[in-house]
């Protein structure tokens, strides 16, 4: 019998985002996902490997998330698009009641000073993230919607920063109105 593995990544998925990596152990993996304990050690190697792929994985999703609204110029000029981002990332975490959050950040706060190899590909799946974010503020500066005194990186690791840090708060709040003010203050902040 073949194990599906897009089933099991994205079993690992949602336990890594409610429970965390230290607080999901590899027997709740198994029998989340309904996965063999010798196909997993075959494919992942250890509890380490099978983070790295989930954490991979949930990274290209994020970027076509991000890539689908940031980047999609249908969507209106590059202050519109951000504002719409905030407005989908706002709702999607009160539609969850703050219960998940992104695996980026999650790992990045759990595991960055602990494990080098989940900290370094947690970097990898922010930088590709914050590449994104940065397109979408360098089209707003080239298109005149945002100013130049600070480069569309720069800015971009700002804007990511108050998305991290109001999600905090709006999850201790139990409101996302912190968020949708924090960055929506940053946008028009951003504006020429």
């Amino acid at each position: 019998m073949k194990h599906n593995l897009n089933n099991i990544l994205q079993t690992g998925t949602d336990l890594f985002q409610k429970k965390g990596y230290t607080g999901t152990g590899t027997d709740e993996i198994l029998k989340s996902g309904n996965y063999p304990r010798s196909s997993f050690y075959y494919h992942f190697k250890n509890k380490e490997g099978f983070a790295i792929k989930v954490l991979e994985r949930y990274g290209e999703n994020s970027q076509h998330f991000y890539s689908s609204i940031l980047l999609n110029k249908q969507g209106g000029n590059s202050a519109e698009r951000l504002e719409k981002f905030v407005s989908i990332i706002a709702d999607s975490s009160e539609n969850k009641n703050f219960e998940s959050e992104c695996l980026i950040q999650k790992f990045a706060t759990e595991c960055a000073g602990i494990n080098t190899n989940l900290k370094d590909t947690t970097k990898v799946q922010l930088d590709k993230l914050l590449s994104i974010t940065s397109e979408c503020i360098q089209q707003g500066q080239n298109e005149g919607f945002f100013h130049k005194k600070a480069t569309s990186i720069d800015l971009a690791k700002k804007f990511q920063a108050i998305l991290y840090g109001s999600f905090i708060q709006a999850r201790l709040n139990n409101s996302a109105d912190i968020m949708i003010q924090l960055l929506n203050d940053e946008i028009q902040k951003l504006k020429a």
